[in-house]
């Protein structure tokens, strides 16, 4: 079973994803970014799971420290948010290892796409 780390800024999104996601991985979860980087250092994680609200500078700030530790440069992130700010992401920025969904695809979609990252 493979480890994944849930980092989200609201509570009710972080569980909404630890219950889709916690039964095929094994699933750590946080809400603040810079535990996130804690627990990825000292833990085996196969991908980092981020579910970006409106503020993107919560994300950019994640995004430049994990692939500046040399623990987490090459993990695979994938972002989750909502369509507004997947279109300004997929318009205007490029992120190494990482896949932006849109929150609104359904839980087989989800693990689809997590099930590429982690192969």
């Amino acid at each position: 079973m493979k480890n994944v780390l849930i980092v989200g800024e609201n509570i009710k999104e972080i569980n909404k994803l630890r219950r889709v996601f916690g039964f095929e991985f094994k699933v750590s979860a946080t809400n603040s970014p810079e535990n996130a980087l804690n627990i990825l250092q000292n833990k085996t994680t196969g991908l980092a799971i981020y579910h970006a609200g409106a503020d993107l500078s919560l994300l950019f700030d994640f995004y430049k420290k994990l692939r500046r530790s040399t623990a987490t440069e090459n993990l695979p992130l994938l972002v989750i948010t909502d369509t507004t700010v997947l279109k300004i992401l997929g318009e205007t920025v490029e992120m190494a290892r990482t896949a932006v969904i849109a929150d609104n695809l359904s839980e087989d979609e989800m693990s689809g796409v997590i099930n590429s990252m982690l192969s």
